[in-house]
């Protein structure tokens, strides 16, 4: 099967580009044959995410329709597209894939298809918008980000969004990462019928790893945005007097200097450490020692996978009830859910949790075993080969992968070379039409 993977960019960038370097390289070993078009590149870890791909075509240079003659040259079975915002050169590669006769199919990262501002909560007060996308998004979201402005902004234009969710209806399937996102694509006017929810891998502790809840330290691992609520985790360690107590921040981005001002401004700069990026050893190193993960986020996160892969290390967590979290993160089942802005709330929780390693333990080994019910690597790409390989087995092209049972959109793979998958229970796929619901999902909060 030959996949030609769409994107936005190459490179390291946030949690999509980390699934999709993933995503390829499993696909790759699976047999797939693999190119990508792409907008820029981001300069970090360029060579690994470039190595699964056989040919790159770069709208940037070339130009969408260049880019997209040579992509489609290339004679993919099967076009994959992941982000890719610019709607005239989605609707020039949907176009591109019509007339050369070749399924599309797309995983749903985040808010971009429908929202203008992305981060699908208004920009004053953080809260999150509900609305359907309309003509009103231009008046209740006023200036947007443009790229291509010299500004970086431009007034808020919903038309075309509403032209990019028309475009939507011409995709063979959409792949969410999470119910949420399925809500949200329903809401907007998209068919259920064409969607999948396919959980997003995680990664596991290696053989080695054993948590220690040794400090009474918090840990924050992400992008830092506004949307990403530091800020909020920032106000509630004010109200934690556990003694020696400490907070370490894992990530970096545009809100990191105001929170760092924040930090000085409530007098904790003896307790937050701001450790930028880390590499994935010294990563594990504070999971280990920590006896509690923290994921604010105001935003509706579209899953929040950095708090379900904390669990897989034993963390507790604890986390606001917004978009998919709580999906992944129930009351109890190995952390706490809390409303919105609540920063007593989550003061109190981390007083709990940070006081007491053996509190912190009993907690994480609830997390572990909840956060083992989701899918892993090897599972999330079987359940996305299943679903190009029934878009080839529609457009009648032969694979080579092994046997495609006919019956919609969510046939169940059956590889050449590995067991047999039971129709009935044996899925990991979330249902879209027709499709079955793994028993180890059964009765979870969020799943339908």
């Amino acid at each position: 099967m030959k996949i030609l993977m769409v994107h936005d960019v190459l490179g390291s960038q946030g949690g999509a580009e980390s699934t999709l370097r993933h995503l390829a390289l499993s696909l790759k070993l699976e047999g797939a044959e693999l190119s990508l078009l792409f907008g820029k590149e981001t300069s970090q870890d360029m060579a690994v995410s470039s190595a699964p791909y056989e040919k790159v075509f770069t709208t940037e240079t070339e130009g969408v329709n260049t880019a997209l003659k040579h992509a489609l040259a290339w004679h993919p079975d099967v076009i994959f597209v992941h982000k890719f915002a610019d709607v005239d050169e989605l609707e020039a590669l949907v176009d591109a894939a019509d007339s050369h006769g070749v399924p599309l199919v797309r995983m749903v990262h985040d808010h971009d298809i429908y929202c203008q501002r992305r981060h699908r909560y208004h920009l004053f007060n953080r809260q999150i918008c509900k609305r359907k996308t309309g003509l009103m998004c231009g008046a209740l979201c006023g200036v947007v980000r443009n790229r291509q402005s010299k500004l970086g902004l431009a007034l808020a234009d919903p038309r075309r969004k509403l032209r990019e969710i028309k475009l939507h209806h011409r995709f063979y399937q959409l792949l969410t990462v999470s119910d949420y996102l399925q809500d949200e694509l329903e809401l907007n006017g998209l068919s259920t019928d064409k969607m999948t929810t396919i959980y997003p891998p995680t990664v596991s502790p290696p053989l080695n790893y054993k948590a220690t809840y040794a400090e009474p330290l918090a840990i924050f691992s992400g992008q830092i945005l506004r949307g990403k609520g530091l800020d909020v985790l920032i106000e509630a360690l004010t109200f934690v007097d556990v003694p020696g107590f400490r907070a370490v921040i894992l990530g970096d981005g545009t809100y990191r200097p105001y929170c760092e001002h924040l930090v000085r401004k409530r007098r904790l700069e003896d307790r937050v450490k701001f450790a930028g990026f880390v590499k994935q050893d010294e990563l594990h190193s504070y999971f280990a020692r920590a006896r509690v993960g923290v994921v604010p986020s105001l935003w509706p996160e579209p899953f929040g996978a950095s708090g379900l892969e904390m669990m897989r290390f034993g963390l507790p967590i604890l986390g606001f009830e917004v978009g998919g979290v709580p999906e992944w993160l129930a009351d109890q089942s190995g952390g706490y859910l809390l409303d919105p802005f609540d920063v007593e709330g989550m003061g109190r929780r981390l007083n709990q949790l940070m006081s007491s390693p053996e509190s912190a333990r009993e907690m994480g080994e609830k997390a572990k075993t909840h956060a083992a019910v989701f899918p892993e690597r090897s599972e999330f790409v079987a359940s996305v080969m299943s679903v190009l390989k029934d878009a080839c087995a529609h457009r009648g092209v032969s694979t080579g992968l092994g046997e495609v049972v006919p019956g919609g959109a969510l046939s169940v793979l059956r590889p050449a070379n590995e067991n047999q998958v039971d129709e009935i229970t044996g899925s990991v796929v979330k249902p879209g039409a027709g499709a079955t619901k793994s028993p180890a999902y059964a009765g979870e909060k969020g799943l339908r």
